[in-house]
C-alpha cells in the first residue's frame, strides 16, 4: 500500500528490549514469556497479541492478505509471522548467504543454506530478497530489480499477527475511554534508489497498520485499514482515501497533533534511515475513531462508485483483525513509465497491540 491515494495499492538478542509504556528494560527470551504473560491484564491494559512458546515466528509466508477479503490464502492466526508479497517465492528456498549484513539482525542458531525457519529468500546464486525470524525478533531485506510501473501488486515485507475471528478482539468496548495502542520496536538501516532522480526512481517506506472490520449487524463486513507510517524521505500527511487494491485506509503517522492516533512516548516518524532499533507506539481513541469514520463515509459519499458501504458511527463495532509493521517499494508518484531498481531493509524485536482505558 503505497503512502499518497492515488489508485495503486497501495538482534538477534531480545536483550534491550523497551516498550513505550517502559515494560521492561533489559530482558532475556525466558523473560519475554513470562514478561508478556503477566502483562495480558494490567490494570487498566488487556493485551490482545499474546508472546507466548506457542506463538513465536515459525511462518514465512510467501503471500497473504490480512484483511476480509481474501481467506484461502492460509494466512496464520493467533501466531506472529513474517510475509512477503510480489517478491518471487520469497519464502520457498533457504538462503546462502549473509542476510545479517544487510539488516544488521543475526539470528542465533542460523544454519546456512538449510534453517528455512529463520531465513528465506530467492534462488540462488544472487542476492535477492531475504525474510529472517527467530524468538520475536524478525529482520527483512527487499532488493527489487523492477518496481512495476502500473498496477498496484508493490514488493513489501511485513512482520503481523492476526487473530482468528473467533478470536478477534473488540478493542473499543471496554469503556467510554477505551483506546487501541499499537507499539513496536524498528530499525531501517539500509535505504538505496540507486541514485536515481526524481520522477525516476522507486520509492520505499515503512508502514505500521492496524486493520479494523466493521461488524455492524445485518450488512456485510468490511475493513478499515490505519496505515501509521513511521519512515517516508517525502513525509507526512494525514488523510483518507481508497487505495488502488480496494482497501478503504485512513493514512497518518506518528507525531505532535495529528488527528486520528496520538503518539506514545517521544519517537516521531523519520525521513532518514536509522541502524539501532527504535520505539514506537500510537493509541486510537474511541474520538479518533470516529473522527476517521465520519471522514471516510464523507469520501464514500463523494465517491459513490467504489462498492462500499457507509461505515458503522458505534465504535462497539469495530473488531481487530491483525497489525503488522513493513516496508514496501513503489514508483515515484511522478513515474515515467519505466521499472527502476531498489533495496531496502529493517528489523525488530517487538510488536504488540493492547486495548488501555
Amino acid at each position: 500500500m503505497n503512502a499518497s491515494c492515488e489508485k495503486y495499492s497501495a538482534e538477534k538478542q531480545l536483550c534491550g528490549i523497551k516498550s513505550v509504556h517502559s515494560r521492561c528494560s533489559a530482558i532475556s527470551f525466558v523473560a519475554v514469556i513470562i514478561t508478556a504473560a503477566a502483562l495480558h491484564v494490567q490494570g487498566a491494559e488487556v493485551l490482545h497479541t499474546q508472546m507466548t512458546t506457542a506463538t513465536l515466528i515459525t511462518n514465512l509466508v510467501d503471500r497473504s492478505r490480512d484483511d476480509i477479503r481474501v481467506v484461502s490464502e492460509g494466512l496464520p492466526r493467533n501466531v506472529y509471522y513474517m510475509a512477503g508479497w510480489n517478491l518471487t517465492n520469497i519464502a520457498t528456498t533457504a538462503c546462502h548467504w549473509n542476510v545479517g549484513a544487510y539488516t544488521g539482525f543475526a539470528p542465533a542458531n542460523y544454519a546456512l543454506d538449510s534453517d528455512r525457519s529463520q531465513v528465506a529468500c530467492g534462488p540462488a546464486p544472487f542476492v535477492r530478497s531475504a525474510m529472517q525470524a527467530e524468538n520475536f525478533a524478525w529482520g527483512g531485506y527487499m532488493r527489487h530489480w523492477e518496481v512495476p510501473s502500473d498496477g498496484w501488486l508493490q514488493p513489501s515485507l511485513r512482520y503481523a499477527y492476526a487473530f482468528s475471528m473467533a478470536t478477534e478482539p473488540k478493542p473499543f468496548t471496554n469503556s467510554s475511554t477505551a483506546k487501541l495502542a499499537f507499539e513496536f520496536n524498528a530499525a531501517v538501516p539500509l535505504y538505496d534508489d540507486y541514485g536515481k532522480a526524481e520522477g525516476s526512481r522507486a520509492i520505499g517506506f515503512g508502514q505500521a497498520v492496524v486493520i479494523l472490520i466493521d461488524r455492524k449487524a445485518g450488512v456485510t463486513p468490511q475493513a478499515m485499514h490505519f496505515l501509521l507510517m513511521y519512515f517516508d524521505k517525502r513525509g507526512f500527511s494525514e488523510r483518507v482515501c481508497e487505495i488502488g487494491s480496494g482497501e478503504m485506509s485512513v493514512f497518518s503517522y506518528l507525531g505532535s497533533g495529528t488527528k486520528y492516533c496520538t503518539r506514545l512516548g517521544t519517537s516521531d516518524s523519520k525521513t532518514t534511515t536509522w541502524p539501532t532499533l527504535q520505539s514506537f507506539g500510537v493509541t486510537i481513541s474511541r474520538a479518533q475513531l470516529l473522527l476517521a469514520i465520519n471522514d471516510m463515509n464523507a469520501y464514500l459519499t463523494a465517491h459513490p462508485t467504489n462498492g462500499h458501504r457507509q461505515y458503522s458511527t458505534n465504535p462497539n463495532d469495530y473488531y481487530l483483525s491483525a497489525v503488522n509493521v513493513g516496508i514496501e517499494a513503489s514508483l515515484d508518484p511522478n513515474k515515467d513509465g519505466s521499472k527502476y531498481p531498489f533495496s531496502m531493509s529493517y528489523k525488530g524485536i517487538w510488536l504488540s497491540a493492547s486495548t488501555i482505558y
